[in-house]
């Protein structure tokens, strides 16, 4: 016998041999589709809460570990929600917030500010102590008297209708009245207006409501030339707070006006004209809480800012997955196989941030009277394989709970996930050649086989089938040397 035929012929064997002894129930190495209908694929949701985030890390789901390491969480947005991505004004700290109009003269810095009131009125200008710098403003004011705190470090000399003012705060009292005013050089003047009986969208008023963020972003030549200059407001040469008809207290984290052009906030989904679809919305001037599509639909202006008490609605897979269409479970069914699908869950801890209003939910894809099992462990310790729970007393039966559920409905499995422990969660359905087509994707899905069938040829050796099937352990090494050392011979034994 040649060579080549002697080749041949060994690999014909080892090809029968494994054909007899590799299972027949074995789940394919292609994975299960998440995205089929068919396919059961519980889910940890929740609120992903980052007490402090800076924009120039990865994405929304990155975080610092308690070791100070960058890392990621293993879950995504939730893209299904319209606008998964809540902030607020008040929490955002840029640095550039504190460099206008240069780094040595910021118009939040309240030591650069002088004040003046009537005689039974006053004035003081400090900081805020929150996460984000702020001025604060806080004014008693009788009646018939003003008090104004004023900026007189800027001096902006070209296209000084063409920018924008742009202001982040709340008032925190608001029984009276305040003014922002800038003036040129001549008295003239633009004024935006903080005041609670008018109604926040005019041109010129900043808020209506205490304790909540507003933002003003108003294109200078939108508003009316007041003051008692030459009519041309050709310049920006001081900016003050006046406060009248009572007491007003301001925190202001943004105060510029050196900008051509709006600050994104971001884009959100709306319906704006009553159709019912949602559209594509700019956020330029968010009141109170706000959410948009994404982070990356923020502008340039916060690339390097740090948001403070961030929240994201969070959707996270299993963390591991394994299965198998086990056809001797369906023989007594009239269906062709059966899916056995294990699940598990985990969440880190950290110090930074949670996952807020955890709970791992499912949708009932296959008709429940297919349920041959439903059962979780919470709280499942450490365990290196599924095969270790299986005499587990703290599995519960979940399948009368799956039957109420209903056919396409979804249920919460547990409502109460808790960060840092172990979580497993077992089913089998009876399926078909058709729904286990469906349930299984080519480009690789969630999960892997149970017991490790798609280890691949050695890892088959290695078995503990393997080995029985044989009846040799001997043939377990002799296959390993001779397969691994196949290739690198095959020209020699082909010579041969």
């Amino acid at each position: 016998m040649t060579g080549r035929k002697r080749l041949l012929s060994v690999l014909a064997v080892v090809m029968a041999v494994l054909m007899m002894t590799t299972p027949v129930a074995a789940a394919s190495s292609t994975g299960l589709d998440p995205d089929s209908s068919k396919t059961p694929n519980i889910e940890l949701v929740g609120t992903l809460h980052h007490d402090s985030f800076n924009m120039s890390w990865d994405g929304p789901t990155s975080y610092e570990d308690d070791q100070g390491n960058l890392t990621s969480f293993n879950g995504t947005v939730n893209t299904s929600a319209s606008n998964p991505v809540t902030l607020n004004a008040l929490d955002i700290d840029r640095a550039a917030a504190g460099e206008f109009p240069s780094t040595n003269d910021s118009s939040i810095d309240p030591s650069l500010y002088t004040t003046s009131s009537g005689a039974n009125s006053s004035v003081t200008v400090g900081s805020a102590t929150s996460n984000v710098p702020a001025l604060t403003v806080d004014a008693n004011v009788s009646s018939g008297e003003t008090a104004t705190a004023t900026f007189s470090n800027v001096s902006i000399t070209s296209d000084a209708e063409k920018r924008v003012l742009w202001l982040a705060g709340q008032a925190t009292t608001l029984n009276g009245s305040a003014e922002i005013v800038l003036t040129d050089d001549d008295g003239d003047t633009k004024t935006v207006v903080v005041n609670s009986s008018m109604t926040t969208g005019s041109p010129n008023v900043a808020t209506g409501t205490v304790n909540e963020a507003f933002v003003v972003q108003q294109k200078l030549s939108d508003l009316s030339t007041g003051g008692t200059g030459d009519g041309t407001f050709d310049s920006i040469t001081s900016h003050k707070i006046v406060v009248s008809d009572g007491d007003v207290s301001l925190e202001l984290t943004t105060f510029e006006y050196e900008s051509l052009s709006k600050a994104t906030y971001g884009t959100k989904k709306a319906d704006t004209d009553g159709d019912d679809s949602l559209e594509e919305v700019t956020v330029y001037e968010p009141i109170g809480d706000f959410s948009i599509e994404s982070l990356d639909s923020m502008g340039s202006a916060f690339s390097e800012a740090t948001i403070y008490d961030l929240r994201i609605d969070y959707v996270e897979q299993a963390e591991r997955v394994e299965y198998e269409f086990n056809d001797s479970l369906a023989e007594d069914y009239s269906y062709d196989t059966a899916l056995d699908v294990y699940y598990a869950f985990s969440f880190p801890q950290a110090v930074d941030v949670s996952l807020d209003n955890a709970r791992l939910r499912d949708t009932v894809a296959l008709p429940t009277s297919r349920l041959l099992t439903a059962e979780y462990i919470e709280g499942a310790g450490d365990y290196e394989e599924f095969a270790d729970l299986a005499n587990s007393t703290a599995w519960a039966d979940l399948a009368t709970d799956y039957e109420n559920t209903g056919d396409g409905n979804s249920l919460v499995i547990d409502s109460s996930f808790q960060s840092g422990q172990n979580y497993v969660a077992h089913q089998t359905w009876l399926a078909n050649d058709d729904d286990k087509s469906d349930m299984e994707t080519d480009t690789g899905g969630i999960g892997g086989p149970i017991g490790g069938a798609a280890d691949g040829i050695l890892g088959f050796f290695q078995s503990g089938i393997g080995i029985l099937v044989t009846g040799v352990g001997s043939y377990v090494a002799w296959a390993r040397g001779w397969i691994q050392g196949l290739f690198g011979g095959i020209w020699s034994k082909i010579a041969g």
